[in-house]
Parts: C-alpha cells; sequence; structure tokens
C-alpha cells in the first residue's frame, strides 16, 4: 500500500464516515495517488511525449483515473447529507424530513421513523446506482468489465 493509501485509510478510521471536512482531503490523496500509479506504467508521460496535448492527455488519461475515487466520496456524501439536514433541522427548528425524524422519534411513532428511514435507504440505493452508472461513463474499463462478464 502507497503512503497516500494508508493516509486515507488512517484518516477514515480516526474520523470516522460522518466527517466530510476530511473526506475531500482523502480523495485529493487518492486521485493524485492514482494519477500517478496506473498499472505501472504512465500512459500520460507516454502521450505527452508523442506530442499530444496537455488538454487530451488530461482528459484521455488521466481524469478517467481519478475521477473514480471522487465519484465514490460523492456518493456516499449523499448519506452525510442527510445527516446533517436531520441536525440542521433539529438546530434551528426549519421543517423538514429531518426535523420529521427526531419528533416521530420523540413521540414513539413507528410509522414515521419507518417511512423517513425508508426513504433515507432509497436516496442511498439511487445515489449508489447513479455512482455506478457513472463509472460507466467516466472509465471505459469499467463498462468493458461488466459486459465482459467480469467480477
Amino acid at each position: 500500500m502507497s503512503l497516500a493509501g494508508s493516509v486515507c485509510t488512517r484518516v477514515r478510521s480516526n474520523l470516522g464516515p460522518r466527517r466530510g471536512g476530511r473526506a475531500v482531503e482523502c480523495t485529493a490523496l487518492e486521485m493524485r495517488h492514482r494519477g500517478n500509479s496506473i498499472g505501472g506504467s504512465n500512459p500520460p508521460l507516454s502521450a505527452s511525449a508523442k506530442g499530444v496535448a496537455l488538454s487530451a492527455v488530461v482528459r484521455g488519461h488521466a481524469l478517467p483515473n481519478a475521477a473514480i475515487p471522487t465519484v465514490t466520496i460523492l456518493g456516499f456524501m449523499v448519506g452525510s447529507l442527510i445527516a446533517g439536514a436531520v441536525v440542521v433541522e433539529s438546530v434551528f427548528s426549519w421543517p423538514g424530513v429531518g426535523c420529521l425524524l427526531v419528533v416521530g422519534v420523540a413521540n414513539r411513532d413507528l410509522a414515521v421513523v419507518q417511512c423517513v428511514l425508508m426513504l433515507v435507504a432509497f436516496t442511498m440505493v439511487i445515489s449508489n446506482f447513479i455512482v455506478d452508472l457513472a463509472y460507466g461513463m467516466i472509465d471505459p474499463r469499467v463498462r468493458t468489465a461488466a459486459t465482459a462478464g467480469g467480477h
């Protein structure tokens, strides 16, 4: 495991999944690591040595490899966004789904709590589905593995 990977693992284990501020730093480290090590070879360097324009090198080689961790983190941040809505709506007494959840728990209204949690679960499933579709659009290797029956 590289230095960037071990730092990200350490940051994630110390801070937990709810801290969004460090997730951006972790994503930046992972993007830098993935951009620097693409299977032992360096296609961006080879392409630029062949005379390909810098914008084409970034768009064709560096961005697909570096965007996968970013899309993953953004997909998981949807859950943190919903959890943050519960806190913000409770603190500022704003009406919304988070406040509805807090009131439902306080009143022991099981039907309301179940509905809100099902909405949160549905949102997370849709978010992960969109992330999976984005993987196929960003990196053609993922799309090729899915159509070839890869795991």
